[in-house]
């Protein structure tokens, strides 16, 4: 009876052994574009004020994509007249919906966007639209996010209030990316990428 035991234990284990992991989605082409959006970047904002004023900020924006490569996780901070700025977007792209989506909060409110849109066929302009509650108006309307790759280096964001078909600005950001920080004292270039070489001998980052 014990070697029966043994015996079918072990031809279950073999069974799960030879049995093929789970087949799990990968990443596309619209997560290769939201990841060319990553990195450490300092942007110059502009808020746009019913009034007509506008008030200006610069401040910091760090990117990375979540583990699995398919949502691009943002956090901002700056000084918005002198008051301390953060918020906070999360941006994907769902295959079964053929969208993308996304969210975004920040400091100044209570208020979750939650957005779905498109992409144009280059990939470097992504646009998300979904409502919200405005403190302002106090009522929900309909926010449109834009989010512009111009370049490697450069990006813009926009954010409007969508009324009757009619768009008001309320807010830009004009982002570049930091450059990385060189470490000229490592001699261990495996943790790194690139390699400089110069009269001084190299540098890795």
């Amino acid at each position: 009876m014990k070697s029966l035991f043994i015996l079918l234990t072990c031809l279950s284990l073999s069974t799960i052994m030879a049995q093929e992991p789970p087949r799990l989605e990968k990443p596309n082409e619209h997560h290769k574009h939201l990841r060319k959006m990553t990195g450490t970047w300092d942007f110059k904002s502009k808020f746009h004020l019913p009034s007509g004023q506008i008030i200006e900020m610069a401040g910091i924006e760090i990117a990375k994509m979540q583990p699995g490569g398919f949502w691009l996780i943002s956090d901002y901070t700056g000084k918005y007249m002198g008051i301390p700025f953060h918020a906070h977007s999360l941006i994907g792209y769902e295959a079964h919906k053929k969208k993308y989506s996304g969210t975004w909060t920040d400091s100044f409110d209570s208020v979750l966007v939650i957005l779905s849109g498109t992409c144009s066929k280059d990939g470097k302009t992504i646009t998300i639209v979904g409502k919200g509650y405005a403190p302002v108006q106090k009522r929900e309307i309909t926010y449109k996010h834009v989010y512009e790759t111009k370049d490697t280096n450069t990006k813009i964001y926009k954010l409007y209030y969508v009324e009757a078909e009619k768009e008001e600005l309320i807010m830009e950001f004009a982002s570049k990316r930091r450059p990385p920080k060189l470490n000229l004292n490592s001699t261990n270039k495996d943790s790194f990428t690139h390699e400089i070489t110069g009269p001084f001998g190299s540098a890795y980052y």
